[in-house]
């Protein structure tokens, strides 16, 4: 009967309407949602559906765009329907086996370029719970050609991700994959690691945003303090860290005083500093180790 009733619609009117179920699921951006998953269902670029908002909507077009919203009323994060996500100016193929990769762990990509800019010569970096690749794919992209990118992740479908969007960007041959527990398989000398770790505290899921829910527990738990695994890896670091060497982990605000203490604890010779994400807010923890 919808799909009968179609008939005659324009997509002005289809998004008119996407819009309304949308926002009644609760969808936040729902004006620019509805807009998405209508291009998504008839292969559009936003420019090109403006350009038609007075066209009908093409037979069988209804049916693909009612199984999109129906997803995102369910609250499937968006990137997951659209089966991608852009980040640091690669497009990531990404599916439930891995976190969605965040706009603020750029900030990671950029303070890890930065550092090695600042510190040519061949250079091992390891992306620790690599997930769907984001990090070390963007800085293996975009550093230097001596600079080495280990990617360790946990989880088996996750890495096998990692590995399927390096070989569609072509980076294979730029970054190692290694199914391992944090550093545990690693020996060093690591001159730079970047972290971004579960954080979110396991009392905190039950009442997370409902989008929370279709991602992979493993990449959110970090345990009743959200630091369990960070606290690990700051035990790891001594013994891997090359003198001079650094690393970068991203926190949540509320974590960072805690974290800056672990970190004293295991590297009390390492000089501390916090970077601060676009929302103004302590994101990124630096640790920068002396030479001697």
């Amino acid at each position: 009967a919808a799909t009968a009733g179609a008939a005659g619609v324009n997509l002005g009117e289809v998004v008119s309407w996407a819009r309304r179920l949308l926002a009644g699921a609760g969808v936040a951006e729902a004006p620019l949602e509805a807009e998405v998953l209508l291009c998504h269902a008839l292969g559009l670029g936003r420019a090109q559906l403006y350009a038609r908002l007075r066209e009908l909507l093409p037979p069988g077009a209804l049916r693909r765009l009612l199984c999109l919203v129906g997803r995102r009323m369910s609250r499937q994060p968006l990137p997951y329907i659209l089966g991608r996500r852009e980040f640091y100016g690669l497009e990531l193929v990404v599916t439930p086996a891995a976190m969605i990769p965040r706009q603020e762990t750029e900030l990671l990509v950029e303070l890890a370029l930065e550092w090695l800019a600042s510190h040519p010569g061949p250079r091992l970096v390891v992306d620790v719970g690599t997930g769907c690749g984001a990090i070390a794919l963007a800085v293996a992209r975009h550093a230097q050609e001596e600079v080495r990118v280990v990617a360790t992740e946990v989880s088996p479908p996750a890495l096998a991700l990692a590995w399927h969007n390096a070989h569609r960007l072509g980076l294979a041959g730029r970054v190692q994959m290694v199914l391992a527990d944090l550093l545990s398989p690693l020996r060093g000398p690591i001159d730079l690691v970047v972290a971004n770790l579960p954080y979110v505290p396991t009392a905190d899921l039950a009442s997370a945003p409902p989008e929370l829910r279709w991602e992979p527990r493993v990449a959110l738990d970090g345990g009743p303090d959200g630091l369990r695994l960070v606290a690990r890896l700051l035990s790891q670091l001594p013994s891997r860290l090359a003198p001079g060497g650094a690393a970068l982990l991203e926190l949540a605000p509320q974590q960072v005083d805690k974290a800056m203490t672990l970190a004293r604890r295991h590297l009390p010779t390492a000089r501390l500093h916090l970077h601060h994400d676009l929302a103004g807010l302590p994101r990124a923890l630096f640790l920068h180790l002396p030479i001697y």
